[in-house]
């Protein structure tokens, strides 16, 4: 193990409503999150990009800039976690389970709409990868909350409203931008080389809140593969494991 992460994690013992009705309006939401995509053992570039635009937001609003890490119990997951707190992140929300292996829906949706119903943030940001689209239109839906999609530049009012630039459909390269003040989580995608990458640092000490939550594996449950042409991974289509694929 890379990093050990004795004595810097706490756990979370309580559970969350669930389902539908979990956005809210303003109150309490504060922090700023984003998911950290990692499959088959590496992290999607996009989502460090991603971490660093969310780092400014945060600064800008003085809260805390929060990952999300998800994936199969083992040290890679954990030091994802940890990794996570040298790209920017001052916490990282840490679920590992096996069922999330695979790029399955049903899954990585029943544990963001418990994490943030739980722990309520005010953003929640994406990568706009094929499968961060994927799972961000599927927990907006679930929450009944809003998603702006294929972001190009974040700001924030100090009320903590996003406002997203994203070009405008059906007009050229005009661009438009969105605010949303109503409805928290605010969740949006940002397009892959949108933001910067940040410079990798090392922190010390991380920290890390383990949520449990028990995922019953069903090889029925839908899910999406990373797109074969997506030069950021590197990966052919011969190299998908077939673990990843819902028994026929």
């Amino acid at each position: 193990m890379r990093h050990d992460i004795k004595g810097h994690t706490s756990r979370a013992s309580c559970r969350a409503a669930k389902g539908k009705g979990a956005a809210k309006r303003v109150d309490a939401h504060k922090q700023i999150w984003v998911f950290v995509e990692q499959q088959r053992g590496r992290v999607h570039p996009v989502s460090w990009e991603v971490m660093g635009a969310g780092r400014k937001l945060a600064d800008k609003l003085q809260v805390d800039l929060a990952a999300v890490v998800t994936g199969p119990e083992g040290d890679t997951t954990s030091n994802t976690a940890l990794d996570s707190c040298c790209y920017g992140a001052d916490v990282a929300y840490l679920v590992a389970n096996n069922a999330l292996a695979g790029c399955y829906n049903e899954f990585y949706v029943q544990v963001l709409t418990e994490l943030i119903s739980f722990y309520k943030p005010g953003i929640l940001l994406f990568g706009a990868s094929s499968f961060g689209r994927e799972i961000g239109g599927s927990v907006a839906a679930t929450l009944s909350t809003v998603l702006t999609a294929e972001c190009t530049d974040l700001d924030v009012d100090v009320d903590g409203s996003l406002a997203i630039t994203r070009p405008s459909p059906g007009f050229g390269s005009m661009l438009c931008t969105i605010h949303n003040a109503k409805i928290r989580p605010q969740l949006a995608t940002v397009r892959p080389g949108a933001t910067p990458m940040p410079e990798r640092v090392d922190r010390g000490a991380a920290r890390i809140i383990i949520h449990p939550i028990h995922l019953a594996e069903d090889r029925n449950a839908t899910g999406v593969l990373p797109a074969v042409g997506d030069l950021s991974w590197k990966n052919p289509i011969s190299n998908i494991p077939l673990s990843w694929l819902p028994a026929v």
